[in-house]
């Protein structure tokens, strides 16, 4: 008997299925023969698999692809930014243009949305016009292992294929655009550290074949880090005994009242005002992309989890940073300068790629010193790169009687902290961490069907301007319905209001029980808030 975990990866490696539901008859009859004509110049044919889905619908539907047929053309037009396409239906022909490869992509998958929401060989007539405000949509292969503790199972340094092609093609239809995995600056080679990089090409090898295969569903590749690290004796941390071949890259050692934490162990801070430390960073950052040429970008958690500069202490407790070089500087200013070199060094190579520089700050709480500490930085921040933080960590929100702290990350919570507005209304590229498909109430499911409150997620973003989102963690990131409603939710035009948006996302999987639907969404919803 087939166990669950094979069958659900099974599913997700077979293609999608068209399953005709009941529908509303649309205002436009079709011809029972159809013709695709493509007239879009893409001459590394990354189109062919969004073509090719059009075409399986099609005939799952009952047409005929014939030269004498209703046409579908798909075309080049100027003046749309990227991903931004116009769709027209008429009883004469359909009309798909946009300036760029992924607003036909975009564009193709909005058409199938229509098609698989009309009854039998009809559509709805009309003209649409979308683009997103959310540039990066941004989730995790679901086959990936985790490159960290326990395990440290890196999938650059094995062959299996964690990217089937009809699973890229379901997060594709489902609006995501970049997925991320793990890497760390020890493994690249280094003139700082000659001993390092013994299997670097092996890695950028796999990591190139990898950008090119999900490229084919238009989705970018972003390379997840915490640097720099703290040097130390830990299975995260730079060994000691690199911090004594650099010196001047080396802060302060960290201590418990004044003395060391034992005999054993020994924790030294990783100076980012030095300059080694920024060449350092640079020549890191250079590296990875001089050999991996079409990344979407870095994710790099700036402070927080497994991070080590100096002025991180200050962060955490208030006090003076022990370090002279630091202590004499502001804090945002040292963050500022360290995203600034790595944006700079990256768009060397790569002119369009992003670096998201993640504050993780869990712990923090709304109001507290910690909170005005963190806020005080989006002052300085480099306008080159986007700073994230969490949404929802540091509220406070009613739940059963009861309030409850949010500390990591909440679906149930659809409110966002006073940092991240602070944060994300000073910054020019605002970025927000959240969860999709399910958070830390039960990240034991696929995902929690509440696209509700992502609508309510979403129109904060939407007003605040947000231009990146992480939709994941090493959880939550299912495709299916949540995936599918937080693409719609990052487009332009916002849906106006809840229930317009349901209808429509329901629609084309429930058509004319889509009523119905939405509404078990919405109790779902209220009593997904009250869940802890």
């Amino acid at each position: 008997m087939q166990n669950i975990s094979e069958a659900v990866i099974n599913d997700l490696k077979t293609p999608e299925k068209y399953c005709p539901v009941p529908a509303l008859c649309g205002d436009i009859t079709l011809n029972e023969q159809l013709n695709i004509c493509f007239d879009f110049p893409d001459p590394e044919n990354l189109l062919k698999s969004a073509v090719s889905s059009l075409e399986t619908l099609l005939c799952a539907k009952g047409f005929e692809l014939a030269e004498s047929g209703y046409p579908i053309r798909i075309y080049q037009a100027d003046g749309f930014v990227t991903e931004e396409f116009e769709l027209e239906t008429t009883a004469s022909e359909i009309r798909l243009k946009s300036s760029d490869t992924e607003g036909i992509r975009r564009g193709i998958c909005f058409l199938e949305e229509k098609l698989r929401s009309a009854a039998g060989k009809t559509v709805q007539s009309g003209v649409w016009k979308r683009h997103p405000y959310v540039r990066h949509r941004i989730s995790r292969c679901f086959f990936g292992p985790t490159n960290r503790p326990p395990f440290f199972i890196d999938e650059l340094m094995n062959e299996i294929d964690y990217y089937p092609e009809d699973y890229l093609n379901k997060l594709a239809h489902e609006g995501i655009n970049g997925l991320w995995l793990t890497m760390y600056f020890r493994d690249f080679p280094s003139s700082f550290f000659p001993h390092r990089g013994k299997d670097s090409e092996k890695r950028f090898k796999k990591l190139r074949e990898t950008v090119k295969k999900c490229a084919a569903y238009g989705i970018k590749i972003y390379v997840f880090f915490c640097e720099p690290k703290m040097f130390g004796n830990l299975s995260l941390t730079y060994p000691v005994s690199e911090s004594d071949m650099q010196p001047d890259m080396t802060g302060f050692t960290l201590t418990n009242a004044g003395e060391k934490l034992s005999s054993k162990e020994e924790f030294r801070h990783f100076c980012t005002s030095s300059a080694q430390s920024l060449e350092y960073l640079r020549e890191s950052t250079e590296t990875l992309f001089r050999n991996v040429p079409g990344l979407g970008g870095m994710i790099n958690i700036m402070y927080g989890e497994d991070q080590g500069a100096c002025i991180d202490d200050y962060i955490d407790t208030g006090r003076k940073v022990p370090c002279p070089r630091c202590s004499a500087r502001k804090p945002g200013e040292i963050y500022g300068e360290c995203a600034g070199v790595m944006a700079s060094a990256m768009h060397k190579y790569a002119p369009d790629a992003e670096l998201i520089g993640w504050f993780y700050a869990p712990r923090q709480r709304d109001d507290s010193p910690q909170s005005q500490r963190l806020a005080a930085l989006a002052d300085d921040w480099c306008s080159d790169a986007v700073m994230m933080l969490n949404m929802e960590s540091g509220v406070s929100i009613d739940q059963l009687g009861r309030k409850r702290n949010v500390f990591d990350y909440s679906l149930a919570c659809c409110q966002p902290s006073k940092l991240f507005l602070e944060c994300a209304g000073k910054v020019a590229k605002a970025g927000a961490k959240i969860q999709v498909g399910c958070s830390h109430e039960n990240a034991s499911v696929p995902f929690v069907p509440v696209p509700l409150n992502l609508y309510r997620k979403y129109k904060t973003l939407h007003d605040l301007k947000v231009t990146a989102v992480m939709q994941c963690w090493y959880f939550g990131n299912y495709p299916g319905l949540m995936n599918r409603a937080a693409g719609k939710l990052s487009m332009e035009p916002f849906p106006e209001n809840e229930d317009d948006f349901l209808m429509e996302l329901a629609a084309p999987d429930w058509g004319t029980e889509s009523a119905q639907v939405v509404q078990a969404w919405k109790y779902f919803s209220d009593g997904y808030s009250k869940f802890p």
